[in-house]
Parts: C-alpha cells; sequence; structure tokens
C-alpha cells in the first residue's frame, strides 16, 4: 500500500509519458532548471554546490543547537566547579590511603607494640639473667674444648655469629622502641584524614583514592569540555559564515550561467517546433 501522491512522484522518475497536458511541465520551475542546466553542462557545478548547501545546513543546525548546550552546561558548570574543588582541595596521593592506615594502626596500637619490644629487649640483654649473657657463657664453655675436636670449633663459631647477630637485633628493638610513642594529635589527625577519604569514596561510589583520582580527572575534562563550547561555537559560526560566501559565489556563477543560456536554448527550441511544424 502506497499514498497516490507518492506513487505518481516514483511514476515520474520511473516512465516517461507524453501525454496531451505535458506541456504543463514546462511551467515547473525544477523541470526549467534541469532543462537549462542539461543545456549548459553544468550539473558538476550544481552538484557542487547542493554538496556544500548541505554543508551549510548541517553547521548551521550544530550552531544553532550549540549555544543551548552551552546555557544548559553553564548552569551544571557550578556543580561540577564544587565537585573538582572538593576533590582538588582533598589534595589526595597514590597509597595515600594504605600509608595512613597503617600509620594509624601503630599509633593505636602503640602501648601494645612498645610493651612487646621492651619486653623482648628485656629478655635478650636487659635482666641479669638473659639470653646475651648465656651465650657468653656458652662461648666461654665451647672456647674450652675447641681443641679437641674441629666439631666443638665449628659450634663455637656458630654460637659466636649467634651471639653477635641477636646483639645486634637487641639494639635494633631497642631503638625500634625508643621511636614508639602515644600521639593522640597525630592519630586524631589521620582520623580526619581518613573520614575524609572515606566520605569522598562514599559520595562518588569508588573504593579507593586512584577511583577518586579518575573521578577528579573526569570531572576536570567535563569543565575543560563546558569551557571549550564558546570557542567552538564561534568556529562554528566562522565556518557557517565562509561557507555562506562560498555558496553566494557558486550561486552566482550558476544564475550567471543559466541565463547566459538563455538565448542560444530558445533559439534551439524554436529551430525544434518549428520542425515539428509547430512554430507558434
Amino acid at each position: 500500500p502506497v499514498a497516490l501522491n507518492l506513487l505518481k512522484e516514483l511514476g515520474e522518475q520511473l516512465i516517461d509519458i507524453h501525454s496531451q497536458h505535458e506541456n504543463l511541465l514546462i511551467s515547473d520551475i525544477d523541470f526549467q532548471l534541469s532543462v537549462i542546466d542539461s543545456f549548459t553542462g553544468h550539473k558538476k557545478v550544481v552538484d557542487e554546490y547542493r554538496n556544500m548547501f548541505n554543508k551549510y545546513k548541517e553547521t548551521e543546525k550544530k550552531s544553532d543547537e550549540l549555544p543551548e548546550k552551552e546555557k544548559q552546561s553553564k548552569r551544571d558548570m557550578d556543580y561540577w566547579q564544587f565537585q573538582f574543588n572538593e576533590l582538588e582541595q582533598a589534595n589526595f596521593w597514590s597509597g595515600e590511603q594504605e600509608k595512613t592506615e597503617n600509620e594509624l594502626k601503630i599509633l593505636n596500637n602503640s602501648e601494645k607494640i612498645k610493651n612487646a619490644l621492651e619486653k623482648a629487649v628485656t629478655l635478650l640483654g636487659g635482666n641479669e639473667i638473659n639470653i646475651l649473657s648465656s651465650l657468653v657463657e656458652v662461648k666461654q664453655l665451647l672456647s674450652s674444648i675447641t681443641e679437641f675436636n674441629p666439631l666443638y670449633n665449628e659450634l663455637f663459631s656458630r654460637i659466636s655469629s649467634s651471639y653477635i647477630e641477636l646483639k645486634d637485633i637487641a639494639g635494633e628493638i631497642e631503638n625500634a622502641a625508643e621511636h614508639v610513642s602515644h600521639e593522640p594529635l597525630r592519630a586524631e589527625e589521620l582520623t580526619n584524614r581518613l573520614n575524609t577519604i572515606f566520605g569522598l569514596q562514599k559520595k562518588h561510589h569508588v573504593n579507593s583514592i586512584e577511583e577518586l583520582l579518575k573521578v577528579k580527572n573526569k570531572i576536570e575534562n567535563r569543565l575543560q569540555d563546558i569551557s571549550s563550547l564558546e570557542k567552538e561555537i564561534n568556529i562554528l559560526r566562522s565556518e557557517k559564515e565562509k561557507l555562506y560566501q562560498e555558496l553566494f559565489l557558486l550561486a552566482k556563477k550558476i544564475s550567471a550561467s543559466r541565463k547566459k543560456s538563455f538565448a542560444q536554448l530558445e533559439k534551439n527550441i524554436s529551430t525544434l517546433l518549428f520542425s515539428l511544424a509547430m512554430p507558434n
């Protein structure tokens, strides 16, 4: 099923029927132009104009749509700028969350850690009877019998190495214990920092600082796109004006060519009609 007018339009493209009212077609402007353009042989120029015109209309459409888009974007800009500023001021860095959590864990368990380290130092060398003093005694005992068997000499060497290693470990444990302290202000600062991190992660539906940094970059790109809309609008308007001028010159060229061909076309048609015995 198809509408009659559509069938008529299609039929005119497929079948050329010469009827008694065919002369009415002469008054159709599109037919007149097609005859003239066929006669002048500048179909290529007309096609060029048509393509350029389509490009002009497309540019015009974009040029008309962008200002509304820019208007809407500027309404959203304050919101996105606030989101960006919030993340920018937070000044996150990759790996910060893990480091902060570890430091806070140590501070919150500082008493337990310090007690364990101090007890370890005491066991190694802090009491009258301790591991290091016992090893000194073992060294002395083995030293007195090394001459009797190579095995005793080897055991003496191993005990000596163990004594040096344990003495070094005892020094490092003691040093570590001295650097463990309860710092409530620092713990509060780290807690607040983590609260900021967790709050922004919840707000933006992410689970890490790395993802927050991606959100920040995405918002920054959105803001840049909004800022570039005005520039894009100006470029489109400039391109539209340039196309218009080119179209105008091309249209003048086509029009001049058509007008120039009228006299010769009229002469050819008159000759043809005369040969058909239709001089009037």
